[in-house]
């Protein structure tokens, strides 16, 4: 492990996101694969990621600093166990029959990877024997708290809280979104959280803000639309049939439909074919 201790940032971002991609790859031989698959993918490739990292720097970090690897691998332990408890459910093995069907698939399992890898990377920073010598800085140990918060407090969350008024008044907010999906709030925290583990070791070097921030731009959009999607669905299930709430699930819709180019509509994109051109 040696090697991989000594190397630039340049070389260990790829090595991250080839780790990812190795992960990743057997996913492609699912068609058709279901959301909790790829949550898979996602949840091994950071916990594989946590450990390569604690190995590597298992003999020259000290107990403080490998919290924060150990803390990718909980995270991904976590993250997996939910899908395969409450969620996920076994899909044959479908492999693609043509060349495009496998290179789209590539595509997106190279794109996942990246985006892994990035996510990973101040780990990684912070981890490199000739950062952090004497102690951890305040900004780091604030990360590493808020991380295992993340961990922990996710694992332990329902899946939702509150409940919804009995009449639909108008859309939920983002922050609404949050809150009543907290486990998508401490996966945030989380990632915020290696964030700021990291981010004293960054200094002026490009590689480490580069990767850092677009990993954590990345994964707090997706998170968010995911909560939003998730408060939106179960919106759904407690509205339809109120005039108010159909109407303007009706507008939204006809709004995708005259504008293609609208970037996200959440959850009600599954829900276009519903209205009649």
């Amino acid at each position: 492990m040696q090697p991989f201790q000594e190397l630039s940032a340049w070389g260990a971002v790829p090595l991250l996101v080839a780790l990812s991609a190795v992960v990743l790859l057997p996913l492609t031989l699912y068609k058709n694969a279901s959301p909790e698959v790829g949550s898979l993918g996602y949840a091994g490739a950071i916990s594989a990621c946590g450990v390569f990292m604690t190995a590597a720097f298992w003999s020259v970090s000290s107990g403080t600093l490998l919290m924060a690897p150990l803390a990718l691998t909980a995270y991904g332990l976590r993250v997996a166990t939910v899908l395969f408890v409450a969620k996920a459910e076994p899909k044959p093995l479908d492999a693609p029959t043509d060349a495009a069907t496998w290179w789209n698939r590539l595509a997106t399992v190279s794109a996942s990877a990246i985006m892994y890898g990035f996510l990973v990377s101040p780990c990684f920073f912070a981890l490199q024997p000739q950062v952090y010598r004497s102690q951890l800085p305040a900004l780091a140990l604030v990360g590493m708290i808020l991380a295992w918060a993340g961990v922990l407090g996710g694992g332990a969350v329902k899946e939702r809280v509150g409940t919804l008024p009995e009449q639909w008044e108008r859309p939920s907010q983002p922050l609404f979104s949050a809150i009543r999906q907290p486990a998508y709030g401490f996966d945030m925290l989380f990632w915020v959280g290696i964030f700021l583990v990291g981010l004293p070791s960054f200094g002026a070097r490009l590689v480490p803000w580069f990767c850092g921030l677009r990993g954590l731009v990345g994964v707090l959009m997706l998170l968010q639309r995911e909560a939003q999607e998730a408060v939106e669905a179960e919106e759904h299930e407690a509205y339809k049939g109120q005039a108010e709430y159909e109407n303007w699930v009706a507008l939204k819709i006809a709004v995708r439909a005259i504008n293609a180019t609208e970037l996200d509509m959440g959850w009600y994109s599954s829900q276009r074919m519903a209205v009649s051109p």
